[in-house]
């Protein structure tokens, strides 16, 4: 077996230096670090991780042990555990117990052998107390999650549906309507909950035998047959059942054709599951919130590891999202036209072509999207006001304002007044930013797109490269907070300047004008204490918009070449080639950086805010035109994309809403980790558009931009110096002033 003494040897240092290496301590040379990495490789050395962790107080590894992995619930509460414990640097193991109690307390003394720092566990003997009490007292930190501890206080994470059901049965008794109820035989607070307040409000109605429409089945296809089969031999048949098992939901439908064909009664079914959709378009979807339960477990057992005892009183109940309304009443009342949608050229736009037969199923009302791309929606939309092919516009949020005063939009007060959800679930903060003109509704927010800074963790994370940049200036290496800081780290992953760079360029960019390079160079401006336009000034802090130009600059020393005419979808395809150690990039354009048949950085990556935490703020919404004869459809249009059932059918194909409620923000971080960094950094967004106090010169948000972009892109490419570029823009900018109030 090969040991540190053999690697010494070979790399011709002393035992103590390659221990070093192995433990990550800084205090290495690059020269000796590399040496020894080289003989490691050669000789096949792997540290002993066991041995190391003996030496230390945690072990950082969290065991996860679930009934099973086959039904769907459980592959989602893993998956949004292992998220959560690689952003905290846990390894997490993850442990089946297939449902048998003999089984899973061998694993819970594994753990206890193991020296696990904690288990996250769905236990399947919840009402076994002796064992947990004294595997507990032999220090094993736990959670139980979803299946309660009966009797006995513990650290607890688990569903609350109890007002989702009350809701439920008070809503169909109010219509008359017959309730059912298939669960299974499981030992869970969520199945107890479902139990008793059916039971509960159906109490509440005399004529109604509750129990003879109650069934409880155990597990297993034959039981699930058998409970569907028994909903048709009630008399009276009931017309609404709601039951905890898609399976069950599936067995409904099977014996509702088998037995009375496609014509046959209509029973309505309510399905409390993860949150899928079924192949049924009427079955209502209770999501149960496995993700956001996963993610509170993993939060509370860390703060069970930093105590002393395993004991605790930690205890969370989730509450699931609403289930999804599906209304057929537009179908059948309105004769619709076509309606035509003019959408910018993006993955959301892919998103809502993909989703658009679900809409046309629902409301009959047939659709044509035409996509262009950023750089000709303005124009294109100005140009619409006499050729009227459009209802409905994307429309980037800084132009909402200019759009709204010269009504080429409409404003949709009392569209939202009739039709609050279509906004309700936005925060204030949100509907300012996408959709109020001067307190007035023009837009229904569309797609969240903020600029986030995407990093090479693995790059980061080497002893060679902190070693090397602690060399070079004498501080530590960390994901950078200033751009300075950005350029430095740029230049120590650039292989012009570090020939053992893993990647060739330190980071990607955008140069191209007018919207590349403007999006580009303004969080560099305002975190330096400039503005464009502040306090009545034009160009505010000349020195601060020199620095920053020059600071941009320098960045395509660090760059492709060919990135001084880059649009973003080039850089994308840059880091995902693994040819760059970072990106600064709109998540709008981020959503193909996960996948692996695609992605060679997938895994290896991390994000963060950008540097000086001030970034431009993106995203779309959709607006309709003020003179459009199809308002109607555009309307119904509007309420389907605001609709929240089909949240992460849109997240999955590349549209994300600014949704930040828990329960929207628990599915799209389990979709795109990067998504809760990006409401982190919505904080400190900075408009790009004109302030008020300059608006009244009637400039166009578009021509600005314009002339920002383009004496950017000329300092780029060398034509102007940043001084002559910032002095000409200024001057550029006074005369635009001035020809718009001849």
């Amino acid at each position: 077996m090969v040991t540190m003494k053999d690697v010494a040897k070979l790399a011709g240092v002393s035992h103590g230096t390659v221990s070093n290496v192995v433990n990550g301590v800084k205090n290495v040379s690059v020269d000796k670090i590399k040496k020894v990495e080289e003989a490691m490789a050669a000789l096949g050395y792997k540290p002993n991780s066991a041995a190391r962790n003996l030496k230390m107080e945690y072990t950082n590894q969290i065991d996860l042990v679930v009934p099973n992995m086959s039904s769907a619930e459980f592959p989602e509460l893993y998956e949004a555990v292992r998220n959560e414990a690689e952003k905290s640097n846990y390894t997490l193991n993850l442990k089946v117990s297939d449902g048998i109690a003999d089984k899973e307390c061998k694993i819970l003394n594994e753990s206890i052998m193991n020296n696990v720092d904690g288990v996250i566990l769905v236990s399947c003997q919840p009402s076994n107390l002796a064992f947990f009490s004294d595997i507990i007292k032999k220090g094993l930190k736990i959670v139980f999650c979803i299946a309660d501890l009966s009797g006995s206080d513990c650290n607890f994470i688990g569903f609350d549906i109890s007002d989702t059901m009350e809701n439920l049965i008070g809503y169909y008794r109010e219509q008359g309507k017959r309730i059912a109820l298939v669960t299974e035989d499981a030992q869970s607070s969520y199945h107890d909950q479902l139990i008793n307040t059916y039971c509960k409000g159906m109490l509440q109605d005399s004529q109604t035998d509750h129990q003879k429409y109650m069934e409880i089945i155990q597990v297993s296809t034959e039981y699930e047959a058998k409970g569907a089969a028994r909903l048709f031999q009630l008399s009276p048949r009931p017309d609404a059942v709601i039951v905890s098992n898609e399976a069950v939901a599936r067995e409904i439908h099977r014996f509702q054709y088998i037995l009375e064909g496609e014509d046959g009664h209509n029973m309505k079914v309510i399905i409390f599951n993860q949150g899928k959709k079924t192949p049924f378009f009427e079955d209502e979807i209770i999501p149960l919130p496995f993700k956001s339960v996963g993610r509170h477990a993993f939060e509370t057992i860390v703060k069970v590891i930093e105590q002393e005892t395993g004991y605790g009183n930690y205890r969370m109940l989730v509450r699931p999202m609403p289930g999804e309304v599906r209304e057929s009443s537009f179908r059948k009342t309105l004769e619709s036209r076509k309606l035509r949608v003019l959408l910018n050229e993006s993955p959301s736009s892919d998103a809502v072509r993909a989703l658009l037969p679900n809409f046309t199923r629902r409301t009959g009302i047939e659709v044509e999207i035409v996509t262009k791309k950023i750089s000709g929606m303005f124009h294109t939309i100005m140009e619409d006001q006499k050729k009227q092919e459009f209802d409905i516009y994307s429309i980037d949020v800084p132009w909402m304002d200019e759009l709204a005063r010269q009504n080429v939009i409409s404003c949709l007060d009392d569209f939202v007044q009739h039709n609050s959800r279509c906004t309700e679930k936005y925060s204030e903060r949100v509907l300012d930013a996408f959709s109020r003109v001067n307190g007035h509704i023009y837009g229904v927010p569309y797609v969240f797109s903020v600029q986030l800074l995407f990093y090479r963790k693995d790059l980061f994370d080497k002893i060679k490269n902190q070693r090397l940049y602690y060399e070079w200036y004498k501080e530590e290496l960390r994901v950078p907070r200033t751009w300075e800081e950005f350029n430095k780290v740029a230049r120590l992953f650039t292989r012009k300047y570090n020939p053992d760079s893993e990647t060739k360029y330190g980071i990607t960019l955008g140069g191209s004008a007018y919207s590349g390079a403007v999006c580009e160079y303004l969080p560099r401006l305002w975190s330096m204490g400039g503005a464009i336009f502040e306090d009545g000034k034009i160009i505010k802090n000349e020195e601060a918009a020199r620095r920053a130009l020059e600071n941009y600059m320098e960045g395509f020393l660090y760059a492709n070449e060919k990135s001084v005419d880059w649009w973003w979808d080039e850089q994308v395809n840059e880091f995902i080639r693994g040819k760059a150690a970072m990106m600064m990039m709109f998540s709008e354009h981020a959503s193909a950086l996960a996948e692996k048949k695609h992605s060679k950085i997938a895994g290896k990556y991390q994000v963060a805010v950008l540097p000086g935490k001030t970034s431009v703020q993106g995203g779309w919404s959709l607006a309709v035109r003020n003179t459009s004869k199809s308002r109607a459809e555009a309307y119904e249009f509007l309420k389907w994309i605001s609709n929240g059932g089909l949240l992460e059918e849109n997240a999955v194909l590349g549209r994300v809403s600014p949704d930040f409620d828990e329960e929207s923000r628990e599915i799209l971080e389990g979709v795109y980790r990067w998504f809760g960094t990006a409401v982190e950094g919505f904080d400190t967004v900075k408009a790009r558009c004109i302030p008020e106090n300059i608006q009244r010169y009637h400039l166009s948000e578009i021509k600005v931009e314009t002339l920002i972009g383009n004496r950017v892109h000329n300092a780029v490419i060398g034509q102007e110096d940043a001084e002559m570029a910032i002095q000409n823009l200024r001057i550029d900018l006074k005369n635009d002033i001035l020809n718009d109030t001849k």
